[in-house]
């Protein structure tokens, strides 16, 4: 396992259109790519040197990601970690008694695979883990 850089920061926002202008409009970063995913969550990164930052937001009221806005507010959601395998790693930080989300990785389209750790084993923080398609 070798963690290669912070790849982004995930943030937690209501409305995605009205949090994007704070980063566009206000601090001048250019908007990349924005992705919709399973379970009606939409996901736009915003550039930022060699890292991003990630705003995550439900399209739609049943999308299990409101849950997570209702329980802890908006605010940063996760800190992403790439990787460079990302089964190694996986299989390295369940030896030193780290959980997860799920029991494997997942594939993202146009982006890589990647998992959750469960934040109750790393300090109440929630990493994500990715190893990016090359």
């Amino acid at each position: 396992m070798k963690v290669l850089q912070i790849d982004h920061i995930g943030i937690a926002v209501k409305n995605l259109e009205d949090s994007l202008s704070l980063y566009t409009d206000t601090l001048g970063l250019e908007l990349g790519k924005q992705l919709e995913l399973p379970g009606h969550i939409k996901i736009s990164f915003v550039p930022c040197g060699e890292s991003a930052l990630e705003l995550v937001s439900a399209t739609a009221p049943e999308s299990p990601f409101n849950n997570l806005i209702e329980n802890n507010g908006e605010g940063i959601f996760h800190i992403a970690l790439s990787v460079d395998n990302i089964d190694d790693t996986i299989a390295l930080l369940k030896e030193k008694g780290i959980r997860f989300q799920s029991s494997e990785a997942q594939s993202v389209p146009g982006i890589g695979k990647n998992i959750f750790t469960d934040p109750s084993s790393t300090g109440n923080i929630s990493f994500e883990f990715i190893e990016r398609e090359k």
